[in-house]
């Protein structure tokens, strides 16, 4: 993916969790929708959960610190993706009985997202590090102001995508794991 794609990605996830507080401001009871701004809410929330997933992914491969911050990158998406799909048939369809899988997967994506940040920030890529403690921030905050706190960061991280790139994870330029080598190291991915 080129890295103005890439921007145009990170640009629509922000701007979806944007949309998702902007939403949440105005108080709508997303638990049980019933107005045209309670499903608003929820399928805004699964949008922008979606997004995530797509966003943790292309930081993972950002990083390519190595085999693990790679690993959890997919795990945490995997996650975020799957609460976005439980979320939507959850609250968006009525079918109560997916919020255990919703739950689920919010677990697994939120609290990894602390993992991949912490991963990151070790290996020396504190931006995309910041990239995942702000996806945390949209998510605990999405009813107020962390859609804007997450826009914000999304802009910041495709000027460095489009203008930037090496800045990233400056440490790693020369590490880098080119996604289709697998006999580097241990033959693992």
């Amino acid at each position: 993916m080129t890295n103005v794609l890439s921007a145009i990605l990170v640009v629509a996830f922000g701007i979806a969790w944007a949309i998702r507080s902007a939403i949440g401001l105005q108080g709508p009871e997303y638990w049980d929708p019933v107005t045209d701004l309670d499903y608003a809410a929820v399928w805004w929330f699964s949008i922008a959960l979606a997004l995530s997933a797509a966003v943790i992914w292309l930081v993972g491969w950002l990083a390519r610190a190595d085999r693990w911050s790679i690993r959890i990158a997919f795990v945490v998406g995997a996650g975020l993706l799957l609460a976005a799909g439980a979320n939507a048939f959850e609250d968006g369809l009525g079918m109560k009985w997916v919020g255990t899988i919703y739950v689920a997967g919010a677990i697994v994506g939120m609290y990894g997202l602390f993992v991949l940040a912490a991963r990151l920030a070790v290996a020396d890529a504190r931006g995309l590090a910041a990239v995942a403690l702000g996806t945390v921030l949209g998510g605990m905050f999405h009813g107020s102001i962390g859609g804007f706190v997450v826009l914000a960061m999304s802009l910041w991280l495709a000027e460095r995508l489009v203008r930037r790139p090496e800045t990233l994870a400056p440490r790693l330029s020369a590490d880098r794991v080119s996604p289709g080598d697998a006999s580097q190291g241990d033959g693992e991915i």
